[in-house]
């Protein structure tokens, strides 16, 4: 029981503390996600200087556009499984030694983590995926592309504009369901206080009491 009752603390600081890794996470993800942009400027400058004599108004060939697009999915996909990774790791770090206290192995908590942490980077995953094939790309090489400075900065703040911030979209969700894992630890910490009280009073009533009443007529026998 006092074990129990000390967790307390612990995890009120651990849930303030988790709010804190992911917003560290999406600080990096974000850094991460324009150095994706940059990469793919790099990639556009590779199919347009060399034909820069016959530029059409609406960008570049259907192939091109198509290239681009898979390379830019495949390195904010690369992106976001670098985030997902760290970010359970670091939050496995942190509620690692109070699960231990509440009888969680380590591949329990790490199950937990991911079945929270997984689900909603693939939800934001998706999102950008769909914007970048629906709007973003078209806007880049209808609107933006014809117009631009051939230089990776330029190019790359071009395309950077069609992005999904995870700041407003991906940070609220992960701070639910990270922050979530430490109030589902508390409850459990509750529920676990709430049996061994049970338990104190099933061995009362099952040890105790049998033994008071023993000891009450061996006393009248006594006298």
């Amino acid at each position: 029981m006092a074990s129990l009752e000390a967790l307390h603390g612990p995890l009120g600081r651990a849930s303030t503390r988790l709010a804190d890794l992911v917003d560290d996470a999406i600080s990096q993800y974000e850094e991460a996600q324009l150095k994706a942009y940059e990469a793919a400027a790099v990639e556009v400058l590779a199919f347009v200087r060399p034909r820069t004599n016959r530029f059409a108004k609406h960008g570049a060939d259907f192939e091109d556009r198509a290239f681009l697009g898979e390379v830019i999915e495949q390195r904010l996909a690369a992106v976001t499984a670098q985030c997902e990774s760290r970010l359970c790791q670091t939050v496995r770090d942190e509620l690692n030694a109070p699960a231990q206290e509440l009888g969680i192995d380590f591949d329990s908590l790490d199950r937990r983590i991911q079945g929270v942490v997984t689900p909603t980077m693939a939800r934001f995953a998706g999102f950008q995926d769909g914007v970048l094939a629906g709007e973003a790309l078209r806007r880049f090489f209808e609107e933006d592309l014809p117009h631009a400075e051939l230089a990776k900065e330029p190019l790359a703040e071009a395309l950077a504009t069609g992005r999904v911030h995870p700041r407003e979209r991906l940070r609220p969700a992960l701070r639910d369901v990270v922050m979530g894992l430490a109030d589902a630890l508390e409850q459990e910490r509750l529920e676990a206080m709430v049996e061994v009280q049970r338990e104190a009073e099933r061995l009362r009533d099952r040890v105790y009491e049998p033994l008071r009443a023993l000891k009450e007529v061996l006393e009248e026998l006594a006298d």
